[in-house]
């Protein structure tokens, strides 16, 4: 959904979480929006589990680390995290070690996620080692905003624009929205 203007152009698509321990009739719903997307050819899903870290940065003073951000709610919530960033590494490796080009979540979580955060880490360390090219969205929110200001002025990042093609993309916003998985 962050890459609507060149999501049909891209060889893979890599879901990351599937399955929400607070929410377990989630799961069969993103299972039913995985086989009607349009795209499904191209879609591979992970399937781990969500670390119910949402909300639990201090996101007015976020502070970056290698598994994304340090949380300030319950350890074992920090402990299930770092676990899954580490879960996250090994599963998207061979996905990442033969891309020339991969896109992936922003360094500030786009609207303030702590999960989105955690992927742009794994991703950038992954990328690290192969030498292929990252892109980002640009999305941000009032969350995410002062962490968004650390990158944008500290690092001079490549852009790169494209039309949205609407018709596809709102038959991909059906998809989830008959699915009522529409904010995964």
């Amino acid at each position: 959904l962050w890459f609507a203007s060149i999501a049909e152009r891209v060889d893979r698509i890599v879901i990351c979480f599937h399955d929400d321990p607070l929410n377990p009739q989630l799961s069969a719903a993103r299972n039913r929006t995985i086989e009607a997307h349009p795209w499904r050819d191209k879609l591979h899903c992970l399937k781990l589990v969500e670390t119910g870290a949402f909300g639990l940065a201090d996101w007015t003073a976020a502070e970056c680390d290698e598994y994304g951000l340090r949380l300030v709610g319950p350890r074992s919530v920090a402990a299930v995290y770092r676990r899954r960033a580490r879960e996250l590494r090994e599963a998207l490796r061979p996905f990442v070690e033969d891309a020339d080009n991969v896109f992936t979540h922003n360094p500030w979580g786009e609207y303030g996620h702590e999960e989105h955060v955690m992927v742009y880490r794994v991703v950038e360390s992954l990328v690290a080692r192969t030498g292929a090219q990252m892109w980002c969205s640009n999305y941000a929110s009032s969350w995410s905003w002062p962490l968004m200001l650390r990158y944008l002025n500290t690092e001079d990042l490549p852009t790169y624009s494209a039309d949205v093609d609407e018709a596809a993309m709102r038959a991909v916003a059906d998809v989830y929205r008959a699915n009522e998985t529409w904010t995964w």
